[in-house]
């Protein structure tokens, strides 16, 4: 890999990195940095919403997994206990 490749990876990743903390911000947030920040990557205002948008579903995806994962867990760990569903405490009823 030559110095340029090596530079144009280095630009990827940080261009990512700018998409991911943008897809974290609030609607206000975003829409001040929205700006400045479309003319600091070279790209058109539709062209930033929709890598944002598609970063807000990723990671809204990747909560769902790890939520899903946890829930995958908790329900092997009740099973290998021979624990019987019904002697769950109601997901209300916790402190």
């Amino acid at each position: 890999m030559d110095k340029t490749d090596e530079q144009e990876a280095a630009a990827i990743d940080t261009d990512a990195a700018t998409i991911a903390r943008l897809a974290e911000l609030g609607e206000l947030e975003y829409e001040r940095a929205r700006k400045p920040t479309a003319k600091a990557l070279g790209c058109r205002f539709s062209v930033l919403d929709r890598l944002v948008d598609v970063a807000r579903e990723q990671a809204r995806l990747a909560r769902a997994e790890a939520k899903w994962r946890a829930l995958q867990e908790a329900e092997r760990k009740r099973l290998a206990s021979g624990q019987p569903a019904w002697c769950r405490e109601p997901a209300g009823d916790r402190q």
